[in-house]
């Protein structure tokens, strides 16, 4: 995964260093970064959302994978 367009926000690239090795707490900034749950921000391009969003991807499917119980499956079907 290339991500270019998100080099431009070095600062968004430190926050999500900085949870990188908490699941919750990188979760938790993936979706502040994704979502405008305060309605006054401006926002990213649609480029830099497109690589945060791919990031968030990577990370919840092969950095910490979400484990599914059987239970959880069997609603998801």
């Amino acid at each position: 995964m290339r991500l270019q367009e998100l080099l431009r926000f070095p600062e968004v690239l430190n926050r999500i260093a900085n949870v990188w090795g908490s699941s919750a707490r990188a979760e938790r900034c993936f979706d502040d970064l994704l979502l405008d749950s305060r309605g006054t921000r401006q926002g990213f391009p649609q480029s830099v959302i497109s690589e945060i969003a791919s990031l968030r991807h990577y990370y919840l499917s092969h950095v910490f994978p979400k484990r599914i119980d059987p239970w959880e499956q069997g609603l998801l079907r």
